[in-house]
């Protein structure tokens, strides 16, 4: 590293508001390389980004809440009118940890 050179370190709660976005778009946010963002995140105790995760978990959550919908409306037909409505939304709860899933 050249002598002088500032390597810039966001801090946790930068990282934590952009968990959802793919690895390379959050590193273009933080103006910091995908390379960099990894390093970081592992010293913050985060072993993978989980952006794809909380994707598919919020994808989840707003299907189960379009099928609550129709469930009150009388509309929900087949096998998703007999499934528990609250199944999908534990499970999420424990695959997630502590990580928070960005609201739909």
């Amino acid at each position: 590293m050249a002598p002088g050179r500032r390597v810039c370190s966001p801090a946790w709660s930068d990282i934590h508001g952009l968990l959802h976005m793919r690895l390379n778009d959050a590193a273009a946010v933080l103006r910091i390389s995908s390379t960099r963002l990894k390093l970081l995140c592992r010293r913050y105790g985060l072993a993978r980004w989980p952006g794809k995760k909380i994707r598919s978990l919020n994808a989840k959550l707003e299907k189960l809440s379009e099928e609550a919908i129709d469930a009150r409306e009388g509309t929900l037909q087949g096998a998703a009118a007999r499934r528990p409505l609250g199944t999908i939304a534990q499970e999420n709860g424990k695959k997630c940890g502590n990580l928070v899933v960005m609201e739909l």
